[in-house]
């Protein structure tokens, strides 16, 4: 749990809202554990995330907005370049 909180902590798009970020892995750790079904979360402007507990990518969408933030920058970077 302690690298988890690091992880969320020093993500880069966490910068700026490091407390929110921490409060959003404990409410998602609480709520999960106490009602396990589908939650459905905004994650981009035109995107849901449809995430459960023990889907370990998609809730660190939740605590971070980028699970891995380098991959998917160098694909955001190659594909959508403008």
């Amino acid at each position: 749990m302690i690298q988890t909180l690091k992880f969320i902590y020093l993500h880069p798009f966490n910068e700026g809202r490091r407390f929110k970020a921490i409060l959003d892995f404990l409410i998602w750790q609480i709520k999960s554990r106490i009602w396990n079904k589908y939650y459905l979360y905004q994650f981009t402007e035109s995107s849901k995330l449809m995430v459960k507990s023990g889907m370990t990518g998609a809730t660190g969408n939740i605590y971070t907005g980028l699970h891995e933030f380098a991959d998917m920058g160098v694909f955001r970077f190659i594909f959508y370049e403008k």
